[in-house]
């Protein structure tokens, strides 16, 4: 059976990182999701990034929050069981609410991105023979 125990883990990781380079050499020249080669990519991609900025503020919001919620009531002040509250409102309608108003923006702006590339391609005749839908 084949162990790892007496191989320093510097050369593992050494061997590890070979292969790693090795395998994405591979990798080098090939199409990117970064660069779009057509307008309707483009216009995609932008969508792509206009989401994924929208999520990451979102993350970023609800991390702040979770991190605060630790820190703050992280630690008792009194011994026993804390007291329990139930029913408010106003936390629950926004609770509610801004999940709801997010989803609407990223409906929106996916709407205003992706409705104009529904449309029929444009045909052009490149040669006799030859037709390029674009």
């Amino acid at each position: 059976m084949f162990s790892l125990r007496g191989i320093p883990a510097r050369k593992i990781g050494a061997i590890l990182a070979l292969v790693s380079m090795l395998l994405l050499a591979g990798c080098a020249g090939s199409p990117s999701l970064f660069l779009p080669a057509s307008p309707n990519a483009t216009t995609i991609y932008n969508l792509t990034v206009i989401v994924f900025l929208i999520a990451a503020g979102v993350f970023i919001v609800v991390e702040a929050m979770l991190f605060w919620s630790v820190i703050r009531f992280s630690r008792n002040k009194t011994p026993g069981e804390p007291k329990q509250v139930e029913g408010n409102t106003t936390f629950e309608i926004l609770w509610t609410a801004a999940p709801a108003i997010v989803l609407l923006i990223v409906f929106i702006v996916s709407l205003q991105a992706l409705f104009p590339l529904a449309g029929q391609p444009s045909t052009r005749t490149v040669s006799n023979s030859t037709t390029v839908n674009v």
